[in-house]
């Protein structure tokens, strides 16, 4: 029996941003820091203002009596912390904002004009002291730089510590995959999409896939979750979809694997051919106020299943396994 072709899209429109308190992950990161004279005094009422680099967005805050500043619900990117405070030079630090992280930009002021620019660059790795959570990020780089066979997004979650990729138990759902985490099934993994839970109640996996070129960053889990994470008792996997920015970026890719480029090691040649073609595209509807994002992607694939029963041949034969997928973000 051949196995019924799948075909899905999946669209999600983002129209405006509202501050909402939501039982899911967040999929945004946030900065806090404390800000310090060149004695290491603490330095209230300093004025903050976070620049977001793509889009120009702008979160302004002011030190606390303690010299403590906090901006949550950044979108993941790049950011300018820019502190200001009289009788002191203006003090730039330039670091990125990660889905599910906290971000520490302590920053010390030195004196002079403040007309005067300190820039400083916190883009390294370091210790995170605000956090306790076992967790990792794979980001935009990895995605674009490292082969997938088969494009599914999730078996980059296996470059994480005891993170382990589960094929979807429904053979009417081929092309789904499922995280199994710290030796579990993977059937109660949490996967959100910004914020919205897609997990597959059933199978475990997720209800819907998306192109790889869809996707920001994505943030995994393993234990000591933060009290933004949804109920789970295993892992959870915190997805950020791209967004347009100031700049007009976008790219495209074909992609087709076939049997007659296959090596032959002695068994008999099964028929298997994939073709995958897709594009990204963004950019300003109005600059540093509006953006807009699109991407599409179609996976069309013929395989074949192979049935070898020496006690009854009459049932041994090859099956054709079809499967077509388009999967679309807006």
């Amino acid at each position: 029996m051949a196995l019924r072709p799948l075909s899905q899209v999946s669209c999600v429109v983002c129209i405006v941003l509202l501050p909402v308190l939501v039982q899911a992950q967040q999929p945004t990161g946030t900065i806090t820091g404390v800000v310090r004279d060149p004695s290491g005094a603490i330095v209230p009422g300093a004025s903050i203002t976070i620049v977001h680099e793509a889009t120009q967005s702008t979160t302004r805050a002011t030190t606390s009596n303690a010299g403590v500043y906090s901006a949550p619900g950044l979108l993941p990117g790049l950011y300018k912390v820019c502190v200001e405070a009289t009788g002191f030079k203006q003090t730039v630090v330039e670091l990125e904002a990660e889905v599910g992280r906290v971000k520490t930009a302590d920053v010390s002021l030195q004196v002079g004009d403040v007309t005067q620019t300190v820039t400083v660059v916190a883009y390294g790795v370091h210790v995170n002291p605000t956090q306790t959570s076992l967790e990792g990020i794979v980001t935009e780089e990895l995605i674009h730089n490292l082969p997938l066979n088969g494009r599914n997004f999730l078996d980059l979650g296996q470059l994480e510590p005891g993170v382990q990729v589960v094929p979807d138990d429904i053979i009417t759902r081929s092309g789904f995959a499922r995280l199994s985490v710290a030796g579990q099934t993977g059937v109660t993994t949490r996967v959100t999409v910004d914020g919205l839970d897609v997990s597959d109640e059933h199978a475990g996996s997720v209800a819907l896939n998306l192109s790889a070129d869809s996707i920001k960053e994505f943030q995994i889990s393993r234990s000591t979750f933060d009290v933004s994470t949804g109920l789970t008792g295993s892992g959870a996997v915190n997805i950020v979809t791209k967004s347009g920015s100031n700049e007009l970026h976008g790219s495209a890719f074909l992609l087709w694997r076939d049997d007659a480029f296959a090596a032959r090691i002695g068994q008999e040649p099964t028929a298997f051919d994939r073709e995958q073609a897709g594009f990204d595209v963004g950019g300003p509807f109005i600059r540093n106020r509006l953006f807009w994002f699109l991407n599409y992607e179609r996976n069309n694939q013929d395989a074949a299943v192979v049935t070898n029963i020496p006690l009854f041949p009459q049932f041994s034969r090859t099956w054709p396994s079809p499967s077509d997928e388009r999967m679309a973000t807006a």
